[in-house]
């Protein structure tokens, strides 16, 4: 993920653009479990 936004950041590429936007979906469940880890191991809101 982090090597994908240093490529995206540093030259536009249409073809480029486009293949990142596919890997977005798979970005986000991974960072939505990272989340869900969080926060089992956070302790209870007050």
């Amino acid at each position: 993920m982090g090597r994908d936004c240093n490529r995206a950041v540093h030259a536009y590429d249409e073809a480029l653009a486009e293949k990142l936007s596919a890997r977005l979906p798979a970005y986000r469940a991974a960072l939505q479990d990272w989340l869900s880890a969080i926060e089992t191991r956070l302790p209870p809101r007050v």
